[in-house]
């Protein structure tokens, strides 16, 4: 018998499958014309039948007018996709793919509209088999799985990816219609157990384009552990919404329990979450980790969110993204740095570009426990609903232990709040270093009132803390930070130099009461000014070699050449306060 390959209720399609396709002749079809749609062929009475009339037997292929491909198989093949559990097809097919795609729509499922006030989630059609099929014949396959517009609910634990799944395959894609278009639904009954399971089986994972959604408090989406080789996983127009716990999860061991080495790679870009009544954590890493290099970029991440927590190392980049409506119900922090480092080292994380919405008093920016390394936070805008911040909340808090512990910048940024250090650890070194450069803080008047320090576990290491072109909440007679600081216990900060930007035109400026006037310096050479006399209430405070330094009194103080010296511009004046 001649292979056929052939597009049911229509023109010729030849599949590449061998002999020589031909029409099957209109006489030989029933009355009754063949099925167009996936769906339509589930549903029909007596297949095995219907495709004989068409001349086609096991070995063959044919295609429907919706674009699903199948295979004929014999009765006694056990490698097919079709039928489902409780079809009641009597013919074995498998599903082709088509131009390196393979069609979720090919398993006959019908997903119901996704549009807004439509459905309720729940009534959506349980796609759990099928999903798993399409999975498993996309990965033989090679080819990228597309899931159709419309929305479809997944009942049961590990059916987009099963913890048990042998081997290992290398490249996965899965991809949507788009996020308001495509919607998969998770309702299972534990919620501890996750849609994807990868037991270090799947490499290169790719997951675009669609929502997921549930109403299961604290769901997970994926869990993994991988060892031996980069992961390299990448979520691309994804949206998180309704109640979900965990969006990515890193694990240890499942057999052992052992940390292991868990070899990552994860791009998040275009991310989106709407997670309000439950606390979501996007990425969460339970255990040791390798190429420690996970990417956040153009992400909307709304409601109770952590971005990352991660419990050993990690190389951490954060970029253009927006965390609005950012109202967590209990202390929360976007990222959280935890435990110890990698491999004695790879610390390191980087923010660029976050604007955050600080809607309760409970919203809060990072905490950090490591041991080495760097935080650079640059382009930070905590500005919107500071308001609605208490002054004294550890936007920023760092935890120094036994380590000598990192160098935290943060530049160019709006801040809110305050930075919290507690010093723990007394063998450590005192080689932390915290520096803020070109900041505007909304809830200080001064370095002393932004930096909180408790060292009453070890009273010796004081961080070296420095502020350069920085401004607070403070009259205008405060001028611009820019100085170094030194902790002191019970919480409080001392200003160890500071300088401020006079006119020297006679006009008068305060000092904070108790400013010890050190120098004059000229700003474009930073050496003494000749010439220029400070004057306060009437008399001359122009510090000089011998005489004890002049100590402010809150007495506006101004500049003034002497007679025959000019001095354009302006003149920096340090002194201690």
């Amino acid at each position: 018998m001649k292979r056929r390959n052939l597009l049911l209720g229509g023109v010729l399609l030849p599949l590449g499958h061998g002999g020589a396709a031909q029409q099957a002749s209109r006489e030989a079809l029933s009355d009754t014309p063949p099925p167009q749609t996936a769906n339509e062929l589930r549903q029909t009475p007596d297949l095995a039948a219907r495709l004989a009339d068409l001349g086609l037997a096991p070995g063959d292929c044919f295609a429907l007018m919706d674009g699903s491909r199948y295979a004929l198989l014999p009765p006694e093949a056990t490698d097919h996709d079709l039928p489902l559990p409780g079809d009641a097809l009597n013919q074995k097919l498998r599903v082709l793919p088509s131009d390196g795609r393979i069609l979720l729509a090919s398993w006959g499922i019908a997903p119901l509209s996704p549009a807004r006030g439509g459905p309720d989630p729940a009534s959506a059609p349980d796609i759990s088999e099928a999903l798993t099929r399409a999975v498993i014949r996309a990965m033989t396959n090679h080819a990228e799985l597309v899931l159709p517009p419309g929305m479809m609910r997944v009942t049961r634990p590990g059916a987009l990816l099963a913890r048990d799944l042998a081997g290992r395959h290398d490249g996965l894609r899965i991809s949507g219609a788009g996020q308001q278009s495509t919607v998969l639904v998770y309702d299972p009954v534990d919620a501890s157990e996750p849609l994807l399971w990868n037991n270090n089986s799947v490499l290169g994972l790719r997951l675009a384009r669609l929502t997921l959604y549930t109403d299961v408090p604290g769901a997970v989406f994926a869990r993994c552990y991988g060892s031996g080789i980069s992961q390299d996983h990448q979520f691309i127009d994804i949206a998180f919404r309704g109640r979900w716990g965990i969006g990515i999860e890193m694990v240890p061991d499942p057999e052992t329990g052992a940390a292991g080495n868990n070899n990552s790679e994860f791009l998040f870009d275009r991310v989106h979450s709407a997670v309000y009544l439950d606390p979501f954590t996007l990425l969460l890493g339970r255990s040791s980790d390798q190429n420690l290099n996970y990417w956040f970029r153009n992400c909307k991440l709304w409601g109770w969110v952590t971005i990352a927590r991660l419990h050993k190392g990690g190389h951490l980049h954060i970029s253009d993204c927006d965390v609005s409506g950012y109202a967590p119900k209990a202390a929360n922090y976007l990222v959280e740095l935890l435990g110890d480092n990698h491999a004695r080292g790879v610390c390191a994380c980087s923010i660029r570009n976050l604007r955050v919405e600080l809607k309760t008093e409970q919203a809060l920016l990072l905490r950090s426990e490591w041991p080495s390394g760097t935080i650079d936070i640059s382009g930070l805008d905590l500005s919107s609903q500071t308001y609605r911040m208490t002054p004294a909340a550890p936007v920023i808090e760092l935890i120094l232990g036994e380590g000598r512990g990192p160098i935290l910048s943060v530049s160019d940024s709006q801040f809110a709040g305050q930075l919290r250090v507690d010093n723990h650890g007394q063998k450590g070194s005192d080689q932390a270093l915290i520096a803020f450069t070109r900041c505007s803080f909304f809830h200080g008047a001064g370095p002393d009132e932004v930096v909180i320090y408790d060292g009453s576990k070890a009273p010796r290491r004081i961080p070296d803390m420095i502020f350069r072109d920085c401004r607070g909440t403070a009259r205008r007679d405060r001028g611009l930070w820019d100085c170094n600081l030194g902790a002191l216990l019970g919480g409080a900060c001392r200003i160890e130099s500071h300088q401020a930007l006079l006119p020297a035109d006679g006009s008068a400026q305060r000092l904070p009461k108790g400013a010890r006037i050190e120098a004059l310096v000229d700003p474009a050479t930073m050496t003494p000014v000749p010439g220029l006399r400070l004057w306060s209430a009437g008399h001359d405070v122009t510090p000089v070699p011998g005489r004890p330094l002049p100590v402010s009194d809150g007495t506006p103080v101004a500049l003034r050449p002497e007679p025959g010296a000019t001095f354009p511009g302006m003149c920096l004046l340090h002194y201690r306060a």
